[in-house]
């Protein structure tokens, strides 16, 4: 089927789009891509780094890790998936370690029914998720909230003419390319990123499962959805680079807004339940390519000196045709490199550890104790000592006639 985007679509379903009237009564949402560049230098190469051994070179470009850049964007959202992976699998460990079974790591989608959509509440409808969340089994993860969805009539259509053009990524990529602008869907004339969704709050879980209840029964009870994406589409929990590539993907329409966190974390994840130590070494960059290093030792088996192989040197340049005109003068040998013209290209090496917290226990209730009385007769309670004192006090006085005693007691 030919597809253009300048004519006509024809209405294959219903529109799933909420009323006009609670239209107005919905929040608006800001998702990323959809700001202006304000940098000329986004996405632009910065430097090259070169190894003068075997010629390898890559290339790094400028980001600006703005979440509304239309250009940085796509950077910004694989960098949020890179630390939520350190953070999930360190978690991970540190509750393995602690000799505690948190289950699997999986992708929960738990969406909110149509009838709170009017007069929606983030804040509090967030509260209510994490609570049905850990009835449902998650103990705790990475949360990343999205307003919108795309209706099914909207992913066919972007689906088709993404492969037409042969274009690779999510639907939401053909959004961001606006790839169905002038056209028509459902009446509805295409023109920007919000002509292709719809209000269907919802939060995507990157969390530690075990199943408690089933989602029809969850349904039944709360009148709330939620989904096991990772079993459902892969039939396996998410591994570390699993977990990387989801959250990419998902940091590409989530909410964004200046002051607020886009992905928190709650439960065993949580900060106040966990500890990050973090380690920075800096380390010169090794060729991936022919990188090797080994030792010089002496008769007496003491070391003199490391000698490396491929390490990177940082050549600078200031666009994209600078950059490929140094590539193909390395090809072409036509680069004369000395060392002394240039630095070596240094890497900044994070290291995280992670283990449970225990100083945030409740600390238990000290009672007062009643004051006791400060006795300093200490003879007192001494039985013997006290004999010993009768009998010495009895001895003062002359021995008692038991006779005259008696013959007054008679008269």
């Amino acid at each position: 089927m030919s597809l253009d985007v300048s004519s006509s679509y024809p209405a294959i379903s219903t529109s799933t789009n909420v009323c006009t009237d609670s239209l107005l009564r919905l929040p608006e949402y800001t998702v990323p891509g959809f700001g202006v560049q304000k940098s000329e230098r986004c996405n632009t190469p910065s430097f090259v780094d070169y190894c003068p051994d075997c010629k390898h070179t890559e290339v790094h470009s400028y980001h600006c890790n703005r979440w509304d850049c239309p250009v940085c964007y796509p950077w910004t959202a694989a960098k949020a998936g890179r630390q939520v992976a350190n953070r999930l699998w360190g978690v991970n460990g540190a509750w393995c370690s602690h000799g505690s079974d948190i289950g699997h790591i999986n992708h929960i989608v738990i969406s909110v029914p149509p009838s709170e959509y009017d007069g929606f509440d983030e804040k509090a409808s967030k509260k209510k998720m994490v609570k049905y969340a850990k009835d449902i089994g998650l103990s705790g993860g990475a949360v990343v909230f999205h307003p919108y969805r795309l209706p099914d009539d909207v992913e066919y259509f972007v689906s088709e003419v993404m492969k037409e053009r042969g274009l690779k990524g999510g639907n939401w990529k053909g959004v961001h390319d606006n790839v169905l602008r002038f056209g028509y869907l459902n009446g509805r004339f295409i023109d920007s990123w919000l002509d292709y969704v719809e209000f269907s709050p919802h939060w995507h879980i990157i969390g530690y499962f075990k199943l408690k209840v089933r989602s029809d029964s969850f349904f039944e009870s709360t009148g709330w959805t939620y989904k096991n994406v990772s079993m459902e589409k892969y039939g396996v929990p998410l591994d570390r680079a699993g977990i990387k590539g989801t959250v990419r993907y998902l940091c590409t329409h989530h909410r964004i807004e200046k002051g607020r966190q886009s992905i928190t974390y709650f439960g065993i994840a949580s900060p106040n339940k966990v500890k990050r130590e973090v380690i920075v070494k800096i380390e010169v960059a090794k060729c991936p390519e022919c990188y090797q290093a080994h030792k010089v030792v002496d008769l007496d088996g003491n070391v003199n000196q490391i000698v490396s192989r491929g390490e990177m040197y940082r050549i600078p340049v200031r666009s994209s045709t600078g950059a490929e005109k140094l590539i193909d003068d390395i090809r072409c040998r036509k680069f004369k490199f000395n060392s002394k013209d240039y630095s070596k290209s240094l890497l900044h090496c994070v290291y995280y550890f992670y283990s449970v917290r225990t100083e945030f226990a409740k600390p238990v209730k000290k009672v007062k104790e009643k004051p006791v009385l400060n006795v300093t007769c200490h003879e007192l309670f001494d039985i013997e000592a006290s004999q010993a004192s009768m009998k010495r006090y009895l001895a003062r006085f002359p021995p008692l006639d038991e006779n005259k005693h008696a013959k007054h007691r008679v008269g």
